[in-house]
């Protein structure tokens, strides 16, 4: 008997110790190609017909409320993310087209709203979306739709199209909720933070981004710019931690389960955050304008 539990001790901890590899495998080499790459514009974006019924969607939804579209991008795993702008808001949102090997059901998506000295706030609806770590001054919350809420407004027979017509009414549903979830932490962190909206300048419109002339098309969007900038300071800010990739196994199955459904103000209250007169020192240095000379910097770190 003690022979048969020695044993199975010694399997279990080896697929504990395989597993917590594959995941330090897994981030390092996440970090590593995001920050290499960032958000990389799509002149000619392929959505699927139940993809581009989606975005139409969240589209109609965005145009209702400030929101217009600024394009296409791509970041490393995730073929296509599409973009929009409200400069009266301060705010971006951003709507993510999964690999359709995953089978994805559900509309997943993020605002974004830049306060002055760089401070941000992202509110979403997928927990993956708090599963790293992000600096001090990044407000972070997420409230996943539950798939089972998605597999119920989808047609019996999985039709794919169909789904994404059935998914629609929910979606809209979604964008109010987590929309109304954002602005109330907007008016916690001015109101209690002290912290104000950074306007931004309205950028060119897509069609003069996609223009033929080079001097035109070389220009960044304030989407992409702003976008860039959180991608290279979450991951210079990773990257700082001692042995990063080997935290991996506790950011997936903690962090992504314990951490979400926490309004900004609940989390600060748990400790967990702190408003912007109670960051911690240097915290500026994770706060950097994006830059093709900041990014070859952090690859080189």
């Amino acid at each position: 008997m003690e022979t048969i539990l020695f044993y199975f001790f010694i399997v279990i901890g080896g697929v504990l110790l395989f597993l917590y590899l594959f995941f330090a495998i897994i981030v390092y080499y996440c970090i590593h190609s995001t920050v290499k790459t960032g958000f990389v514009k799509l002149l000619e974006p392929t959505l699927s017909p139940e993809e581009n019924i989606r975005f139409q969607g969240v589209n109609g939804w965005a145009d209702d409320n400030g929101f217009y579209h600024v394009g296409f991008f791509q970041i490393p795993f995730i073929p296509a993310i599409a973009g929009w702008e409200n400069p009266e808001k301060s705010s971006f949102l951003i709507q993510y087209f999964y690999p359709q090997n995953l089978n994805n059901v559900g509309i997943y998506f993020e605002f974004y709203t830049l306060f002055d000295n760089n401070l941000i706030l992202e509110t979403g609806n997928n927990r993956d979306g708090i599963l790293l770590p992000v600096p001090a001054g990044y407000y972070m919350q997420q409230f996943p739709t539950g798939r089972e809420i998605w597999q119920a407004h989808k047609h019996p027979n999985n039709h794919p199209m169909l789904n994404a017509l059935l998914n629609l009414p929910m979606a809209c549903k979604e964008l109010e909720k987590i929309w109304e979830l954002h602005n109330d932490s907007i008016r916690y962190l001015t109101e209690y933070g002290g912290v104000r909206l950074t306007p931004f300048h309205p950028n060119l419109t897509w069609d003069d981004v996609a223009s033929t002339d080079p001097a035109v098309e070389t220009q960044s969007t304030a989407f992409e710019v702003f976008q860039n900038s959180c991608v290279y300071n979450i991951c210079h800010y990773i990257r700082s931690l001692p042995f990063y990739p080997l935290r991996g196994f506790y950011w997936y199955f903690y962090r992504r389960n314990f951490w979400v459904n926490k309004t900004i103000q609940e989390q600060v209250e748990m400790g967990r955050l702190f408003l912007p007169q109670h960051l911690p020192s240097g915290y500026e240095k994770y706060f950097v304008m994006w830059s093709p000379e900041n990014n070859q910097k952090t690859l080189n770190n």
